[in-house]
């Protein structure tokens, strides 16, 4: 998909321990059996939520995050497209222009 600025989008990547796939907005989009067996973590690693974190390099997410879910199961083709199809109102917004766009900080 090709990805637009000032858009929402539900993205879910899911790994079997065989094959790693990445859906948007409830389509699959791509997968790879390139890696495979158990996710081991490092002692000198750190965990990076919206960021690549990697020795000397460190690069962030040009955008922001309204919810993060981490399974200990892989969740179902059918389970994300139900949520997409959940949020379809969400996902089908127009943006708004940039001067539209009002914060409030209490």
């Amino acid at each position: 998909s090709e990805i637009e600025p000032g858009r929402w989008y539900y993205v879910v990547c899911t790994f079997d321990g065989l094959v790693m796939r990445l859906f948007v907005n409830g389509k699959l989009e791509a997968e790879s059996g390139e890696e495979s067996g158990q996710v081991l973590g490092t002692s000198t690693g750190e965990w990076a939520i919206g960021s690549w974190v990697d020795g000397d390099e460190s690069t962030l997410l040009r955008g922001g995050l309204i919810e993060l879910k981490i399974w200990d199961r892989v969740v179902s083709p059918q389970e994300i497209m139900l949520v997409a199809a959940k949020n379809r109102n969400l996902l089908d917004a127009e943006p708004a222009a940039a001067a539209e766009l009002t914060f409030l900080v209490e």
